[in-house]
């Protein structure tokens, strides 16, 4: 006789918070809303999402050229000086929430190619939205929250649980439009392997 092995989550709400950046562009925020639990609900986990009002700053073009610095040159994960400038501004002007993440979605053309961006247990990620519809934001989004909030690496690291060539799954965390999650990420979403939201502090 086999044995059926079956594993149960405590379902759990988690707040994010969401910053559109640098344009007045009104977003379908039901829908967004809508998508990224739709997605996290294989995961017994609800987002809290709370939108703000547009954040008009400029502190983020150190440049001057109205472009947006989201080259991670030396692939460590780090932030740029432009994503600092904005979380630096961000901070003096708002009491952020130390037990929430926070997404950025940038409104402005980038240096770079990327689509979104948030480092391994840090509280802030970047969504890069110029030509997104909502569907797109909504997965980029739930994407780059799982790389802060629970320490989901891409499908396709040499670091990950089980690495697979990059683009040849379904699953939220690789390189195509699919949303699947998989049981160990199910594990890492509910015990992110540090304690709940203690953020790595920036430098």
């Amino acid at each position: 006789m086999g044995a059926l092995r079956l594993a149960s989550y405590d379902a759990q709400r988690i707040t994010l918070h969401i910053v559109p950046v640098g344009s007045s562009r009104t977003y379908s925020q039901s829908q967004i809303d809508q998508q990224i639990n739709q997605i996290y609900a294989q995961a017994a986990t609800t987002w809290d999402i709370q939108w703000h009002q547009p954040y008009l700053t400029t502190a983020w073009d150190i440049h001057g050229d109205g472009t947006f610095d989201a080259t991670d040159d030396d692939e460590r994960m780090n932030y740029t000086p432009a994503m600092n400038a904005l979380i630096g501004a961000f901070e003096s002007a708002h009491d952020a929430d130390r037990n929430a993440a926070y997404i950025f979605l940038v409104d402005a053309p980038i240096q770079g190619s990327l689509k979104g961006y948030m480092p391994l247990s840090k509280q802030y990620g970047f969504v890069f939205v110029q030509g997104m519809q909502p569907d797109a934001i909504a997965r980029t989004v739930a994407h780059e929250a799982a790389h802060g909030a629970f320490n989901l690496r891409h499908t396709f690291s040499p670091s990950a649980s089980y690495p697979v060539p990059q683009g040849t799954t379904t699953n939220l965390m690789d390189y195509t439009t699919s949303t699947h999650l998989w049981k160990h990420q199910w594990d890492l979403i509910h015990n992110p392997q540090r304690v709940w939201f203690s953020w790595l502090e920036d430098e």
